[in-house]
């Protein structure tokens, strides 16, 4: 049995609207089911509304997992600045689009994102296609369901980019 890093965050909204998110840190036996995990957040929030004045609003858990090494990432030239969102749309017909920082120049070709290639293809089929016991949804909870374009963007990173003293395109 090993443990997966997660975090507990609970925004609490006082009587003036303002909220404000506190973050908990924990390590979660990987033989946890989601309802245990979920079980436990709302016991956690119980407990934390005795404590406070204010009005819990909001509860989340994130599981930390660290991906498989990418030996030769990032590559020169990457820079999150530089997006890639990919538009679907749920069954509200209203576009939802998913953020892809840092999108690979070998997946751009005359200012576009190649849709035609295979690891885009892949991508854009796996969200649209998923199912059981996972489904891709926006933030109002409505399946993703149909790929409908995809376009490059840029996203800023003033704090970030402030910090380095490289230029990029």
């Amino acid at each position: 049995m090993a443990n997966v890093a997660a975090r507990i965050t609970l925004t609490v909204q006082d009587a003036n609207g303002t909220k404000a998110a506190t973050p908990f840190y924990l390590e979660v036996a990987d033989t946890e089911t989601v309802a245990q995990v979920m079980t436990e957040l709302g016991a956690f929030a119980t407990l934390l509304e005795a404590i406070t004045d204010g009005k819990v609003v909001r509860q989340s858990v994130q599981i930390a997992g660290v991906p498989a090494a990418q030996d030769t990432k990032p590559v020169a030239g990457a820079f999150v600045s530089r997006a890639g969102t990919f538009n679907f749309t749920p069954a509200n017909n209203r576009k939802w689009g998913a953020v892809v920082p840092s999108i690979a120049l070998a997946k751009q070709a005359g200012g576009r994102i190649t849709l035609s290639d295979a690891d885009v293809a892949a991508f854009t089929a796996h969200i649209e296609g998923s199912g059981a016991p996972l489904q891709y949804t926006n933030p109002d909870g409505l399946s993703l369901t149909n790929f409908v374009d995809a376009f490059l963007g840029a996203r800023k990173h003033r704090r970030a980019e402030r910090s380095t003293s490289l230029e990029y395109e």
